[in-house]
């Protein structure tokens, strides 16, 4: 399929932020600085990651027809 027509772009110029790959306690913590959040929702957003972290993850999804 030709996507040239619809402009899509690959480019990371206009990024606000870019960090490395995967989800670290590091990149939430910065994102949470670089939006000046309270930090009430930083508590917040740290929870979230700890429970995402204990969660089980697949290590591949296979798809059937």
């Amino acid at each position: 399929m030709d996507y040239s027509k619809y402009d899509f772009k690959d480019s990371t110029e206009l990024y606000v932020h870019l960090s490395k790959k995967g989800l670290s306690k590091d990149t939430v913590i910065a994102i949470s600085k670089m939006k000046d959040e309270p930090q009430w929702m930083l508590d917040f957003r740290l929870r979230s990651y700890e429970i995402f972290m204990k969660k089980p993850m697949r290590s591949k999804a296979f798809i059937t027809p």
